[in-house]
């Protein structure tokens, strides 16, 4: 059994230890989760660059725990025991520990009102807030489900990077009402600008939600996939002059949190 330590990306100073064959497996899960239509067991050593008995026998050990299982292609795809692990995601509302620190960081460096929001369910749910050092701040987001989604910017990151059929799912229940005078009100627009957010990795609310607010978010990722976002809010007096390092704040440590890409 080999194992590693390298230092955690989210809490600088600190090491972590890792097994490799976990490691293996873990990243091995989250592509056949990523894949539409599964993978073949060479397909899985060429891209994790493995033998062909070790990926055939990680390959076996996550079917034999019914996280994946073997179709009638002899591809790969998701197994019943991996719908439980999804299930039980989707219920909690506790933000774990290293996602929790993220948020703390960002919200130190920035000094601004900073949300963490991820999928629960079908749901965008903000699941923890951190209101701003400055005298003029932002109020701080209540936890819970978000609502007007089309006017967040965490809701923008969420839906450009989430499937087709989430996405159109998502959009066809929005209504666009015009809740400020920036508001985008139009289906057309909204996916113009998610197709921005998708190739620039990051979003923004220009006084879409409240007047005089301002939002950046960025997208959390786990093995490449966008599993939340966290976002900045602030005065948009301050926006101006502040949000060159704000960005840089997000891309940096937003960016640098996917464990599965070390």
């Amino acid at each position: 059994m080999k194992i590693t330590h390298g230092e955690d990306p989210v809490n600088p100073g600190k090491s972590r230890t890792r097994i490799q064959s976990v490691t293996r497996a873990a990243r091995i899960l989250m592509s056949i989760a990523q894949s539409i239509d599964g993978h073949s067991a060479s397909e899985i050593a060429a891209q994790f660059d493995l033998s062909q008995p070790t990926a055939y026998h990680l390959l076996t050990t996550l079917a034999d725990e019914g996280l994946i299982a073997k179709d009638a292609r002899r591809r790969y795809v998701l197994g019943p025991s991996a719908s439980i692990i999804a299930n039980a995601v989707s219920q909690q509302d506790i933000l774990p520990d290293r996602y929790l620190a993220l948020t703390r960081k960002v919200a130190a460096l920035t000094g601004e009102t900073v949300y963490f929001t991820a999928w629960r369910g079908l749901q965008i749910c903000v699941l923890e807030t951190i209101e701003a050092s400055h005298a003029l701040r932002v109020a701080a987001e209540t936890a819970g489900f978000s609502k007007m989604t089309h006017t967040r910017a965490s809701a923008k990151v969420l839906l450009a990077f989430a499937s087709d059929e989430v996405r159109d799912r998502a959009i066809a229940d929005m209504t666009f009402e015009k809740v400020c005078p920036n508001t985008i009100t139009s289906e057309k627009a909204y996916r113009r600008e998610l197709a921005e957010v998708a190739q620039n990795d990051l979003s923004y609310d220009r006084e879409e939600f409240s007047p005089g607010v301002q939002c950046v978010s960025a997208p959390v990722r786990e093995g490449g996939i966008v599993i939340a976002a966290v976002t900045v809010s602030m005065p948009a007096s301050r926006y101006e002059t502040e949000h060159v390092a704000i960005e840089r704040v997000l891309r940096e440590v937003a960016g640098g949190a996917d464990r599965f890409a070390r």
